[in-house]
């Protein structure tokens, strides 16, 4: 969509591991730290006492983050639990590699009849069924939504983000992602997209590049699946597993809530 970018002066998944997470305080810095296949991120505070994040491998700084409130207004997001949360919980990516079931269920799911003068061709008959164990909110991963800009500078308008549904890799059929929709406890979303204009502005400081980040929010629902498949009124297969549907949370605005956060390096 759309980048204002305004001048002060000319100018197959991946799991994240999951360890505790502690936090030291000191006059100097605060760390925040959990596991991570790729290093994590750490509170830290500057010269002027001001808290920003930092990850370990990358050297990336997160310098501020907002969210929505309950009434849609962008307000300031605490940085040390953005820490814990970026830490301390999987994310949810986009466009995951999906498993595709094994020939021999499929084989299974549709035997032939031998043709002749007495039988007919009978059509087996899947049913699906889903029973939640509970639902909670996710984080999915940062996704740029400005250009990359060299400070000083202010940036308050983006590109919009689109985020779509997403279920465990298992879940690939129409009929499994219909039960999963219809048996979450929330009102499901297919997809939904961020708003391009961030309603506030993200100052870059001088002498870095920085862009801004948004990860959006899903609301989760996690259960049990149960796949039953009929043929010739005799009941071939009974499997259960259990299974995890995300779909986007949207604000009464209409957008994908989640957060805004700025990076620089």
């Amino acid at each position: 969509m759309f980048q204002k970018v305004s001048t002060v002066k000319k100018g197959s998944k991946k799991l994240i591991s999951l360890m505790l997470v502690f936090v030291i305080l000191s006059s100097l810095h605060l760390n925040v730290l959990a596991a991570d296949n790729s290093g994590y991120w750490i509170v830290k505070k500057d010269s002027s006492n001001s808290i920003y994040l930092q990850h370990t491998e990358t050297g990336k700084k997160i310098l501020e983050a907002r969210s929505y409130d309950d009434s849609g207004n962008l307000v300031d997001f605490d940085l040390v639990e953005y820490a814990r949360l970026l830490n301390d919980q999987i994310e949810i990516e986009q466009n995951d590699a999906i498993e595709q079931k094994t020939s021999s269920y499929t084989e299974k799911t549709n035997p032939e009849t031998k043709s002749d003068s007495v039988n007919t061709r009978s059509i087996p008959i899947t049913i699906y069924t889903y029973i939640e164990s509970r639902n909670y909110t996710s984080l999915g991963t940062a996704r740029k939504c400005t250009a990359d800009v060299v400070g000083p500078a202010s940036l308050s308008y983006g590109n919009q983000i689109s985020t779509t549904e997403t279920f465990s890799a298992s879940v690939n059929l129409s009929g499994e992602k219909d039960a999963v929709q219809a048996g979450a406890s929330f009102g499901w979303s297919t997809s939904s997209s961020s708003s391009s204009n961030f309603g506030v502005s993200f100052p870059v400081p001088s002498g870095k590049t920085g862009y801004v980040t948004f990860r959006p929010r899903y609301n989760t629902t996690e259960g049990t699946l149960r796949t039953r498949v009929y043929y010739n009124n005799s009941l071939l297969i009974d499997d259960s597993e259990t299974v995890k549907g995300h779909s986007p949370k949207i604000l009464a605005t209409g957008f994908t809530d989640g957060i805004f956060a700025l990076e620089t390096y």
